[in-house]
């Protein structure tokens, strides 16, 4: 049994995309973590404030 069958679906899938080359390497990496992690963090304070005013109701 190799890997990816013994991963889950969305894990395989990820692992088939990167094998048939469909993934690119960025020229600013650095740039596009920070801009990611941004995304992410503005995510959370979201989610984290909806979260809080249910909870309040």
């Amino acid at each position: 049994m190799n890997q990816i069958e013994q991963s889950d679906p969305e894990e395989a899938e990820l692992v088939a995309s990167y094998e048939a080359g469909e993934w690119r390497s960025v020229n600013n990496l650095r740039e596009e973590t920070d801009r990611y992690q941004e995304y992410a963090r503005s995510t959370f304070k979201k989610v984290n404030a909806s979260t809080c005013r249910n909870h309040l109701e």
